[in-house]
């Protein structure tokens, strides 16, 4: 016999760093004695010394282990190949070293190689008689007021098996309650399944226990009295009573000193009537909140009565009433206007809304004037009723002065608002560009050698002013490229050398001065290609006239072309071909 007094392990280099610990177990696994190593050496053998001695009894098999967070520990392979032995501790070789992988440790089951780890005791031979004794309790013995929620406790001396026995009673029975061992296993806890009965006294038992040294513990009782229940008040009451000026849409709530049981009644009453509403009790019990099914009624007083109020404990509350005085109506005003008053450059198509500080009733008239003609469209209330939205049928006037007139505006609560007039002045019409082929890319390049002039006819709907030529270009179309505007009769409006080209795709040449379109009116855009390498798509006008915005483009005069290297008019048509020369087209939207 004898006693372990420290726990030791050979480190081999910082890279086994963390914060090690060491145990000592039995060899069926129950944890026997643990200590936390410091102030360690780089490496080498560190030791760490236990907090008590920990007995232990010849010709008893025991597991010492230590954990290594980091890994990197020390081993020799076949070490335990035969048993060791040094003075009177006798390592076996069956079964030996032992690891376990667990980030947190824990008992090391397995064993592989006869491989030693190099984890050691001290051990001081001798025998010591074991003992165990309790040294502390939780309640006391014969204490009073104890709370009746808190655990109870026992310390001991010394860490201690399973087998132990631990209940709490009163009144000859035994309270319900689970009890369990401390991860050092010398305090034992047990906690009641509910709220111990109040004024009364509990009493301890305690047996069975042992020390993991052998030691027994004689049996142990005490006994302790709890406090007394307390007395059930109100904490806080929402409106206070006599409040004034009391939201009329806010809950009424009323807070007790601590959870109250079913079986209350809160009413709300005003001129002798009740208010219609519900009641709830909150998740904590602790609060009664009664919510009106509608707005209470305006500089009114109200009374709120409470009865048969129990806390859980079984304290009783007396009957309580309160009054309180509600607000005044508020008066009725505007909050907000889309578009505010003085609004310049205002969307033709966005709604106009006022929204008001309360609900309104029915009976309002909301219109829009530019001068005197009123402007075509609806009016709808929110859900929430407050806030009138004028959604107009159709584009406003552009560049105008609209007037907004509000009439027949009441609060849901029977305030008045006066008549209301503001203006705002519409943006004018926007400012558009439309070609006929965006987004288009042809189908094929043209075989031709011959330079040609290839171009467009189109018609525009509506007046505006062409400022640009756009053509497409592959790589094989090579050279200096001119553009061209023409009347239908051949007359020549505009001749432009294009620059700045790029190598393929769509080319854009501005025009020095845009030519004005008025609608209805037919012009033809062409380019010249010295190379006749132009870029197509046969077929593509179809009988149906090809139309992007206000531009119309038709089968019957396009596309466009003539033989030349001067450029002239292309007086030809090659029936439904595309040779993807499109006019950049700005016009006034509506």
């Amino acid at each position: 016999d004898g006693r372990i007094t420290q726990v030791r392990f050979f480190k081999g280099s910082t890279a086994n760093g963390g914060t090690h610990t060491g145990s000592v177990w039995s060899s069926a696994g129950v944890l026997l004695a643990t200590v936390s190593f410091a102030n360690e050496t780089p490496s080498g053998w560190q030791s760490a010394k236990l907090a008590e001695p920990l007995a232990v009894t010849a010709g008893t098999t025991y597991v010492v282990s230590y954990f290594a967070p980091q890994g990197h520990y020390a081993s020799t392979s076949n070490f335990f190949a035969d048993p060791w032995t040094s003075g009177d501790l006798r390592a076996p070789a069956a079964n030996n070293g032992r690891f376990l992988y667990a980030s947190g440790g824990g008992f090391p089951q397995y064993s592989f190689n006869a491989t030693n780890y190099f984890a050691d005791v001290a051990f001081q031979p001798g025998t010591t008689a074991a003992t165990i004794s309790v040294t502390n309790r939780t309640p006391a013995a014969d204490a009073a007021n104890v709370s009746r929620t808190a655990p109870v406790s026992v310390t001991f001396s010394a860490p201690v098996t399973t087998g132990y026995a631990m209940t709490l009673s009163a009144g000859g029975s035994n309270v319900a309650g689970s009890v369990a061992l401390s991860p050092d296993a010398r305090t034992l806890t047990f906690t009641p399944a509910a709220t111990l009965a109040a004024s009364t006294v509990h009493t301890v038992d305690l047996s069975g226990v042992v020390s993991t040294a052998g030691a027994p513990l004689g049996a142990q009782s005490w006994s302790f009295t709890t406090e007394a229940p307390p007395a059930l008040t109100i904490a806080d009451r929402v409106p206070v009573p006599d409040a004034t000026n009391a939201s009329r849409t806010a809950p009424v709530s009323v807070t007790f000193s601590g959870p109250v049981t079913t079986g209350y009644a809160m009413t709300l009453s005003a001129g002798g009537s009740n208010v219609a509403g519900s009641v709830a009790l909150s998740p904590d019990a602790r609060t009664l909140t009664f919510t009106p099914a509608v707005t209470l009624a305006a500089s009114t007083v109200h009374t709120v009565n409470l009865s048969g109020v129990v806390s859980t404990e079984g304290a009783p509350l007396g009957p309580q009433s309160w009054s309180f005085t509600t607000q005044a109506p508020p008066a009725l005003t505007i909050t907000s206007r889309t578009p505010v008053a003085g609004a310049t450059n205002v969307s033709r198509s966005n709604p106009v809304t006022v929204s008001f500080s309360a609900p309104i009733g029915s009976g309002y008239a909301m219109a829009l004037n530019v001068g005197a003609t009123a402007v075509a469209g609806s009016v709808a209330l929110s859900t929430d009723a407050k806030t009138l939205t004028f959604t107009p049928s159709g584009l406003m006037p552009a560049s105008s002065t609209i007037t907004v007139t509000l009439t027949g505006v009441v609060s849901s609560d029977g305030a008045v608002l006066s008549p209301q007039t503001w203006s705002f002045t519409t943006e004018p019409r926007p400012t558009l560009t439309q070609s006929l082929f965006t987004g288009e890319t042809p189908a094929a390049v043209s075989t031709n050698t011959r330079a040609i002039e290839v171009g467009t006819h189109f018609t525009t709907s509506v007046a505006g002013s062409l400022t640009a030529i756009r053509f497409y270009k592959n790589s094989l179309d090579t050279g200096t490229h001119t553009v061209a505007v023409w009347r239908p009769n051949g007359t020549r409006l505009a001749r432009v050398t294009v620059t700045g080209e790029s190598a393929s795709g769509w080319q854009v040449m501005t025009l020095p001065t845009a030519i004005a379109l008025t609608a209805g009116q037919t012009v033809i855009v062409s380019y010249t290609s010295p190379t006749g390498r132009v870029s197509q798509t046969t077929n593509y006008f179809t009988s149906t006239p090809y139309v992007a915005g206000p531009l119309t483009a038709t089968r019957s005069q396009n596309a466009r072309f003539t033989f030349t290297s001067a450029g002239a008019f292309p007086s030809s048509v090659a029936t439904g071909t595309n040779y993807f020369v499109d006019p950049v087209f700005r016009y006034l939207g509506p």
